[in-house]
């Protein structure tokens, strides 16, 4: 019921600020763009609604666009199969010329080769894998940081401390194995040991989590990297605690997966992670900036602002920037057999919208928010 009133709240903003756009620029072309988030969880609520700020900023800083960035958004439910089948729903019934999301990796790594084969791009501004770059699509465009850019801030602070092993712990799937080839290869580079790999399911149970750690505390290792999601991190630490695995001879060192996000968890999730590392995504100080986030607080004060809100606002500009230069041409779908392996949809077609898109984000430079538009 939760997830259900956070929509309604999210789609009124939309509501509202379109209706406010029309007004304003009646003859400006809708151009349809799809939305896949995992919809009324805290994360996907803030990037929404930064989603929304940079549309009204946008179209409000440049009056003369004539084409108009619409909005479908469409509820991924944190699941990897809905997440590609809602993006096949956009673009066969919907015909979007582009989709911002999905949030996770694994979502998107599904949805890449769909945007390929339709030439519809795949914007993401939370999918930090970098088994990612591998999947050759030009029509994937990533507007964040890949998890390996954090790969030399750990490496240096294990040097420092001198620590000879470190075990990795992990979650199996794209997301969580991304990191590990450049990690381990950092760690090479000091003569750092990896004895052995924790890999958690992210389906565990609770139960599961417990049997890890019970056989991490049987192995001589007292140094480990966390690579795991939010939604797995709370319940981690929490069996870590009462297992005896927090004590101060050991040490956890967090990637940004779990730190970028910890505004949005709550007191008790952040108390099972009292006394751990963590490398967390550093954006530069500015006046722009502070000016962004005072706005940000005035309008959303019970929202707390995160780096993924300032990526979705960073993706959202350089989308309708890329739009209103290639305009109102070729609007239309080339109806094609070619993707009648992938799904059941019937009528999917191919965007003759899409290479003209797709040169004119290429030549977007994503900056932060304070920066844009």
């Amino acid at each position: 019921m939760k997830r259900e009133k956070n929509f309604a709240l999210i789609l009124l903003f939309f509501v509202v600020f379109l209706t406010q756009v029309r007004e304003a620029q009646n003859r400006a072309t809708d151009i349809k763009v799809g939305i896949v988030n995992d919809v009324g969880m805290a994360y996907s609520n803030m990037t929404l609604l930064c989603i929304n700020m940079s549309l009204s900023d946008f179209y409000s800083s440049h009056p003369e666009t004539q084409t108009r960035l619409v909005t479908t958004i469409v509820d991924s439910k944190n699941d990897v199969v809905i997440a590609a089948a809602a993006a096949l729903d956009l673009i066969a019934n919907n015909e979007v010329k582009a989709i911002l999301g999905p949030w996770t990796s694994m979502q998107t790594q599904f949805m890449i080769e769909i945007g390929k084969k339709s030439q519809v791009p795949i914007v993401s501004y939370s999918a930090t894998s970098p088994f990612l770059t591998t999947i050759r699509s030009p029509y994937f465009f990533r507007a964040t940081y890949d998890d390996s850019s954090q790969v030399q801030a750990i490496k240096a602070i294990i040097k420092l401390f001198g620590w000879r092993e470190v075990a990795p712990v992990y979650v199996d799937d794209t997301f969580g194995e991304g990191i590990m080839p450049r990690l381990t290869d950092a760690l090479q580079e000091i003569n750092v040991r990896i004895p052995y790999r924790t890999v958690i399911s992210p389906n565990a149970t609770d139960d599961e989590i417990s049997l890890e750690l019970l056989r991490m505390m049987t192995l001589p290792t007292r140094v480990f990297v966390v690579h795991i999601v939010e939604l797995l991190a709370s319940r981690f630490f929490a069996r870590a605690k009462e297992i005896g695995l927090m004590k101060q001879e050991y040490v956890w060192i967090l990637t940004n997966a779990i730190t970028d996000v910890l505004s949005i968890l709550n007191e008790t999730e952040i108390e099972t992670m009292q006394g751990v590392l963590g490398v967390k995504t550093y954006i530069p100080r500015s006046e722009e900036l502070e000016t962004f986030r005072s706005r940000w607080k005035k309008r959303f004060p019970l929202s707390e602002l995160g780096v993924y809100g300032l990526r979705a606002y960073d993706a959202t500009t350089a989308l309708a920037m890329a739009i209103e230069e290639v305009g109102t041409s070729n609007l239309s779908f080339a109806k094609t057999d070619v993707m009648r392996n992938m799904s059941e949809l019937q009528g999917l077609g191919v965007s003759q919208y899409g290479p003209k898109l797709l040169q004119a984000l290429s030549r977007v430079q994503f900056k932060e928010p304070s920066d844009s538009g």
